[in-house]
C-alpha cells in the first residue's frame, strides 16, 4: 500500500512538471487581471518584463527584441503559460503580437530564420523554435500556430535533404541561403529535438502530418542517430565531433527531450535508453557519496538543465517502484 502511495506522489508530481493537460485547474482561476506568482519562478525573468511592459513598448523596440531573439519560441511558450494559469487575455495578445512581428521580419523564402545567422536554415533553432510553437498552441489553442508549425515541417522535409550518415538517415545540421548543405554530424540535442517536434504532430489530429508514415521514419532515425552515441554504461556524447565528451549538462538537457518523446512512443529500447542516461546522471550529480534516489529529485537545484535532470530522476523513482 505504501509504495502505490510513493507511485501515485510521483504521478502527481510528474502531471505539476508537465503542465500539458488542458484539465489541469488553473492556478488562479477565472481572474483574468490576476498576477501569476504562483508561475514567475518557471518564466524567464526577461520574458516577465516584456510581458508588463508591452502595451508601453513602442513597435519598433519589439521589432528589435525578436529580430535578436535565435529562440524566441520560448517567449511564445511563455506567454501561453501565463494564459493556460491565469486566463490573463493579455498574455494571449502579446503572443499573438509577438508572432506576427516574427512573421514579418523573420521570413526569407517562405522559411522563418532568426536573424544574424546569413539565412541559414538551423535545425537546432527550427526544431526548438517549432516545438516551442506547438507547446504555445496547447496552451492557447490557436489554430494558426500550429497552421504555421505545419507549413514549416513541410518546407523542411521539401528543402531540407536527409541522407544516410553512420547507417542512419537523418537531417543535416541545415542549409545554407544558397541551399547547400552543412555537416550530417550526429548532435544528441538536436537530432532528438528534431524526433521530439515530429512525434508532437504525429500524434496530433488536428495536425497535416497525423499519423504520417514520413514522419514516423524520421523519428526513429533521428532518435536512433542520438542514441548511436550512447556508452553501455549510459553516458551520450557531447557530439560526434567530440566522442570522447560527457557533459552531463548537455545529456540533461537530451535526457529531458527523450522523456517527452519517451511518453509518445511504447518504445522499450528508448526506455532503457533513457534509464541508463538517468542514472549516469544521477551518479554524475554526486562527487562524494550518494543519498538516495528519492531524496536526489526533491533536492535537484532548479537550473535550466538540472530541471530536466529531474524528469529522468522520476522515471528512475517510478521504475524503482514499479
Amino acid at each position: 500500500m505504501f509504495l502505490k502511495l510513493l507511485r501515485l506522489l510521483f504521478l502527481n508530481v510528474l502531471f505539476l512538471f508537465s503542465c500539458n493537460d488542458d484539465n489541469i485547474e488553473p492556478m488562479i482561476s477565472g481572474n483574468k487581471s490576476a498576477p501569476f506568482i504562483e508561475i514567475i519562478d518557471y518564466i524567464d525573468s526577461e520574458h516577465v518584463k516584456v510581458f508588463r511592459n508591452w502595451d508601453t513598448m513602442s513597435q519598433d523596440c519589439k521589432n528589435e527584441y525578436f529580430s535578436k531573439y535565435h529562440y524566441w519560441g520560448y517567449f511564445l511558450r511563455d506567454m501561453g503559460l501565463i494564459y493556460h494559469f491565469s486566463y490573463d487575455d493579455k498574455a494571449r495578445r502579446i503572443a499573438d503580437s509577438a508572432l506576427n512581428i516574427i512573421l514579418e521580419n523573420c521570413k526569407y523564402d517562405g522559411r522563418i530564420i532568426p536573424h544574424g545567422v546569413d539565412h541559414k536554415w538551423n535545425r537546432d533553432t527550427f526544431a526548438r523554435n517549432m516545438r516551442l510553437l506547438f507547446e504555445a498552441y496547447t496552451y492557447l489553442n490557436n489554430k494558426f500556430y500550429l497552421d504555421i508549425i505545419d507549413n514549416q515541417v513541410s518546407l523542411w522535409f521539401k528543402d531540407v535533404p536527409r541522407k544516410y550518415h553512420n547507417g542512419f538517415y537523418i537531417f543535416p545540421y541545415g542549409i545554407k541561403a544558397d541551399n547547400s548543405t552543412d555537416s550530417y554530424d550526429i548532435d544528441p540535442n538536436q537530432n532528438l529535438m528534431l524526433a521530439w517536434l515530429f512525434s508532437e504532430l504525429y500524434y496530433c489530429e488536428e495536425s497535416v502530418f497525423y499519423k504520417n508514415n514520413m514522419l514516423k521514419d524520421a523519428v526513429y532515425n533521428e532518435v536512433e542517430a542520438a542514441l548511436s552515441l550512447q556508452l553501455s554504461t549510459g553516458e551520450l556524447s557531447l557530439a560526434e565531433s567530440f566522442p570522447l565528451v560527457y557533459d552531463s549538462n548537455y545529456g540533461g538537457y537530451s535526457s529531458g527531450i527523450l522523456y517527452n518523446i519517451c511518453q509518445l512512443w511504447d518504445n522499450s529500447m528508448w526506455n532503457d535508453a533513457l534509464v541508463m542516461m538517468g542514472e549516469w546522471l544521477y551518479s554524475s550529480l554526486w562527487k562524494h557519496g550518494k543519498p538516495s534516489l528519492f531524496e536526489t529529485f526533491f533536492q535537484t537545484k532548479e537550473h535550466k538543465y538540472k530541471r530536466l535532470q529531474k524528469y529522468v530522476l522520476l522515471f528512475l523513482c517510478l521504475k524503482q517502484l514499479s
